[in-house]
């Protein structure tokens, strides 16, 4: 809400304030480690008086380390042992001992006309969509207000915007407050400007650093300076208030981000830590017939569809068609079935086929008369060597050579019809 302010209702108005300095505790959901600080009130920071005093009480102290000279930090292993210390009231007197505001709480707004604090206070409940994170505590509720300039002056009146705090560090989809449910946004609070020190992050009511001058920027309070300017200190432009500043605008930028990016992270934090990712079925379960159907599902293997030949003119039949003349080829004869032909087809009727069945028939018979020629030629050859008395040296040399020299004559007959005219000239 544009120049919402929390706590601070309008004139006459009874609503009552909460406590600004309730304790703040560590959420079970907090995965540690465990952060306390203390911060001086009145007197300084005794850092071997605390620690002796923790040692004692608490098992789980992993580290005392003091970090600036009005801050100091503990860090306990045990959620237990931290926020047993926050609630102890042994060092309330003297410090001011706290844990940090975003690892133990989280804050978000909702809108409506005619809710009051106190119901949310008191009946309402953080839930989220996801059954298996369980509720949050609301812990605090306030109305922002907003504030009004007019010609009599500026004041602030009532919103319709509530701020809601919430324990934990997650933002809860919804609140329910008497069964109604409300959508959450997160809130993203101003940015602390303090006024002492001109440093972002917190307020003068904690400030313990030097003053610094708004207009001439030197090491003392801006009343005691007697110079005049309207220049930004931290831009160097002119402008009328804070808002209008661009460093100021891109840290409270930075500031919502950081925020978001936090509450995302915790949020998935928890889903891990609860172990539990499913959702609802809302469908019924199927019967057992059908169950059954599936059993064998995993037997299944998928074979891709095979691709298609594609067809081309080569592979296409062509269909003649002699149906009778049309309009479109009047210019030509008609033809008789009998005498129409395809082009570059020659018909084969039943004479040519089986005249060239006997051809290839009279030319195994050929070859097998030729192989029984050569036959006889060897067995006469045999028996006339034989005749003669010819060794057996030479009667296996002329049967090796028998074979080249019929191979010989046969070509040199081959080429009878060509030297023959050379002889008879």
């Amino acid at each position: 809400v544009d120049g919402s302010k929390e706590g601070d209702p309008p004139p006459g108005s009874s609503s009552s304030k909460t406590n600004p300095f309730r304790v703040k505790l560590y959420p079970a959901t907090f995965p540690g480690p465990f952060l306390v600080y203390f911060r001086k009130k009145d007197k300084p920071i005794n850092v071997l008086l605390i620690s002796s005093e923790i040692y004692k009480k608490y098992a789980s102290v992993k580290e005392i380390k003091k970090i600036s000279l009005d801050k100091l930090r503990v860090i306990f292993g045990k959620r237990e042992d931290a926020n047993s210390l926050l609630e102890s009231q042994l060092f309330a007197n003297s410090y001011r001992v706290y844990a940090p505001c975003d690892f133990c709480e989280i804050s978000g707004v909702i809108y409506d006309e005619s809710l009051k604090s106190e119901d949310v206070r008191n009946s309402g409940i953080g839930v989220f969509k996801n059954n298996s994170i369980s509720p949050v505590q609301v812990l605090e509720c306030n109305r922002l207000s907003k504030l009004i300039l007019s010609d009599k002056g500026s004041e602030y009146v009532h919103s319709n915007c509530f701020k809601i705090t919430f324990a934990g560090s997650v933002l809860p989809d919804f609140v329910v407050v008497n069964n109604v449910t409300f959508d959450v946004r997160l809130y993203f609070p101003k940015l602390m400007h303090c006024e002492r020190c001109l440093l972002f992050g917190h307020t003068i009511k904690f400030c313990s650093n030097k003053p610094k001058c708004g207009k001439c920027g030197e090491p003392h309070s801006s009343t005691d300076c007697g110079k005049i300017s309207d220049i930004c200190i931290y831009c160097k432009q002119k402008h009328l208030s804070l808002k209008e500043c661009s460093v100021y605008i891109g840290k409270q930028a930075k500031l919502n981000q950081k925020l978001k990016n936090k509450n995302q992270t915790s949020y998935s934090e928890i889903l891990k830590s609860s172990g539990d990712f499913s959702d609802p079925n809302i469908f019924d379960n199927l019967s057992v017939d059908v169950q059954d159907d599936f059993t064998n599902a995993n037997e299944f293997v998928y074979k891709p569809p095979t691709k298609r030949k594609k067809i081309t003119n080569l592979n296409k039949k062509t269909n003649f068609s002699f149906e009778p003349a049309t309009s479109f080829d009047r210019n030509f004869p008609r033809l008789d079935s009998s005498q129409r032909t395809i082009p570059g087809f020659q018909k084969v009727d039943e004479d040519a086929s089986s005249s060239r069945n006997n051809a290839n028939t009279n030319d195994s018979s050929s070859n097998t008369t030729h192989t029984n020629d050569k036959t006889s030629i060897l067995t006469i050859l045999e028996e006339l060597l034989e005749l003669l008395g010819f060794s057996n040296f030479w009667k296996s040399l002329i049967k090796k050579i028998l074979p080249f020299l019929a191979n010989l004559f046969e070509k040199l007959n081959s080429f009878g019809p060509f030297i023959a005219p050379l002889f008879s000239s």
